[in-house]
């Protein structure tokens, strides 16, 4: 596709005694042309739509660029084909349907590892969290997570959303070793913020 790069940089052959385009309104047009395409490239880079394209595909079509016979000009050939290939570049993004915006992502966005790593305090005589129900549920949010960081998506069939991990419930112990029960709970809000994430983006794409 045509750049805005290409666009600015074109030149063309100068013409004298034959009829041609004037000069400065086809510089004038190379100008605000690359600026238009530029517009549209930064904004399919950043995934958001084009705020101030200035100018349309219609717009270029139906340009009508003043001649000159005697004084230097461009060829007309030459430019003429350069307004098809701007108009082309024009509708073509015209046409693309935007990306979303990419979402940054939270700044405790939690990796696979980290649950691998994850210990808590261990508690005895007093209430805390079964050690092996825990344990089986980081197992399950620990594979979760690594398949949205390397393909971007959840397993099929996905074991569980960040929804239904605001309603897990695990069993408690009293007089058996358990985790305590806070230092789980900010853990688990940690993994709905990062599911919630990957859902999002993924969603998005």
């Amino acid at each position: 596709m045509l750049t805005s790069d290409s666009v600015l940089e074109a030149r063309f052959t100068v013409t004298k005694f034959r009829e041609g385009y004037e000069q400065g309104p086809v510089t004038g047009f190379l100008t605000v042309a690359g600026a238009a395409l530029a517009a549209w490239e930064t904004a399919v880079t950043a995934g958001r739509p084009v705020s101030a394209a200035g100018l349309s595909a219609d717009e270029v079509a139906h340009l009508r660029l003043p001649t000159t016979k005697f004084d230097n000009g461009f060829d007309q050939d030459e430019v003429d084909d350069l307004l098809e290939r701007v108009v082309a570049a024009l509708r073509e993004y015209e046409a693309a349907p935007v990306a979303a915006p990419v979402e940054a992502p939270p700044a405790d966005l939690l990796h696979s590892s980290s649950l691998a790593d994850a210990t808590f305090t261990t508690t005895r005589f007093r209430t805390g969290y079964s050690i092996v129900g825990v344990d089986g549920f980081l197992a399950a949010a620990r594979e979760l997570i690594a398949a949205y960081e390397t393909t971007g998506e959840p397993p099929v069939p996905a074991p569980f959303v960040s929804a239904d991990v605001v309603n897990v419930r695990f069993t408690t112990t009293s007089w058996r070793r358990g985790y305590e029960q806070n230092e789980v709970g900010e853990l688990l809000t940690r993994i709905i913020a990062t599911l919630a994430y990957y859902e999002r983006v993924a969603a998005a794409r």
